[in-house]
């Protein structure tokens, strides 16, 4: 797999943010009706017709394999009729891979804004208001069980 060190601060954020999705691909993957797939250059989630949305993240192709590891990739969702999103961002390779996504069909519909900032540069934090506090629990609150109903 290729790998490009971020250089600036600004792509060290965003391939932060890149990874971020990439790793929420692996926690929706444990859903049981999800199929999750880690080809070693590429993550991707496959649910079919239903939640969540089938998305591919986190491509490390080469120049030389990227059109023909594309079509792969996307070989299922076509054969199915499913609709598919790509995630690319600054660590996704090689860096033409829109262009590559253009050349079978896919057109980019939205540009989603991804937020991340360095820790370090933040100062102290500001006094909290008067009866709020913050605190680590051990067992979190339970939430509502996730279902496989349609609704």
């Amino acid at each position: 797999a290729i790998s490009r060190k971020p250089r600036t601060c600004d792509e060290q954020l965003a391939a932060a943010v890149e990874f971020n999705a990439a790793e929420w691909l692996r926690l929706q993957g444990r859903l049981p009706w999800v199929e999750f797939h880690d080809d070693g250059d590429v993550l991707r989630v496959f649910a079919g017709d239903t939640y969540p949305r089938n998305t591919v993240a986190l491509a490390r192709f080469t120049p030389a394999n990227a059109s023909r590891r594309v079509g792969e990739t996307l070989e299922p969702h076509l054969q199915q009729r499913a609709a598919c999103n790509w995630i690319v961002g600054p660590v996704s390779q090689p860096g033409d891979l829109a262009r590559r996504l253009k050349a079978h069909g896919f057109s980019c519909r939205i540009h989603c804004a991804g937020m991340a900032c360095m820790l370090d540069a933040l100062g102290q934090p500001p006094p909290l208001p008067k009866g709020i506090s913050i605190e680590l629990v051990d067992t979190p609150r339970p939430l509502l069980p996730l279902t496989t109903e349609r609704r």
